[in-house]
């Protein structure tokens, strides 16, 4: 095949050039010719008699995604594709986490921990250099409003539990 496209192509002067030759070599005669392949198929027959499928944004998103196991640093960061981020959560440091890195929007890469996404951001090593290391512990979650507690009603709970366990036998 790349003997055929090279001898297509010809003396060219531009890269512009190349990509018209290379082009109209692959309509022209590349996808009419018959392939292997393909049972003795054309692919532009192919093509045309398969049944097409329409991808949503979301699932080829999704299709992109890679998830790759890393094991976070005790100074809470990670490396993914050679670049080191800073991962916001302490109490990962030294712990297994799953990064995945969308192809799709190349945007930067985030944790997945216990279905929670944790995004990742580059280490600025002046600024890094100058704050405090997040808690290794997560923090508790407050409650969102006041706990009902009542200690009088807890007592008559137990109470009642010691009654009904009490079945009358002396022994």
């Amino acid at each position: 095949m790349r003997d055929q496209a090279l001898s297509h192509i010809g003396e060219a002067c531009t890269l512009a050039d190349v990509e018209q030759r290379l082009g109209n070599w692959l309509s022209r005669t590349y996808h009419r010719a018959p392939h292997a392949g393909l049972l003795g198929r054309a692919p532009e027959v192919c093509f045309a008699e398969g049944e097409k499928v329409r991808v949503t944004e979301e699932d080829l998103r999704t299709a992109l995604t890679v998830r790759t196991r890393r094991r976070v640093r005790r100074d809470s960061t990670v490396t993914v594709g050679g670049t080191v981020y800073e991962v916001s959560v302490g109490y990962l440091a030294g712990e297994l986490v799953v990064v995945a890195t969308s192809l799709f929007d190349s945007a930067d890469p985030a944790l997945e921990v216990e279905g929670k996404r944790i995004p990742l951001a580059v280490v600025d090593p002046i600024a890094n250099g100058k704050k405090r290391r997040p808690p290794r512990r997560p923090t508790p979650e407050r409650a969102a409003g006041p706990v009902d507690f009542d200690p009088a009603r807890t007592l008559e709970d137990l109470e009642t539990e010691e009654e009904e366990a009490d079945d009358g036998d002396l022994v």
